[in-house]
């Protein structure tokens, strides 16, 4: 997929032909989503020790865009108090530019057994259910006292 010239690697992108602008920008985007997270895996850029900030905080166009849209209280599960964001009803690309940035400056953590890569900035812990990005539809967040990290060590998981 990558060819190596003189130390660099380049990634031969697919641009498909004769179609709208935003079919071409969104098609492209995705391609290059796609190899920052090669590139960048959350794994490489996970935080040691601990999770009180965030390596890299959300660019201003991203931050603006989390700040702005309504949230969505998640009714169906009280025992666990957090909101989320539906991409059908917000803008696509800020929707998209907010996982990336979630997974590639985020740390691996768990909800009981299963690894979720979260992402913190300002008390609030943003993450998403691991899809692919382009099948990626909620983006979720919740206060950090609410995280299973943070419930499990006050001895306040619901049983």
């Amino acid at each position: 997929m990558a060819v190596r010239s003189q130390g660099d690697l380049w990634f031969p992108l697919e641009v498909p032909l004769n179609a709208d602008r935003v079919t071409m920008i969104r098609a492209l985007v995705a391609q290059v989503q796609r190899i920052v997270i090669v590139a960048y895996p959350p794994a490489a850029l996970s935080r040691a020790a601990t999770h009180s900030t965030s390596m890299q905080g959300f660019p201003d166009h991203v931050r603006a865009f989390v700040d702005r849209e309504r949230w969505t209280f998640a009714k169906t599960m009280p025992e666990w108090p957090h909101e989320y964001l539906v991409r059908s009803r917000v803008d696509e690309t800020l929707f998209e530019a907010a996982v990336v940035h979630i997974r590639a400056y985020g740390y691996e953590g768990r909800f009981y057994l299963r690894p979720i890569t979260y992402f913190e900035e300002d008390d609030w812990v943003y993450w998403t259910m691991g899809a692919p990005i382009a099948e990626t539809t909620i983006i979720n967040r919740c206060r950090r006292e609410d995280t299973y990290e943070a419930r499990g060590k006050a001895g306040t998981l619901p049983t």
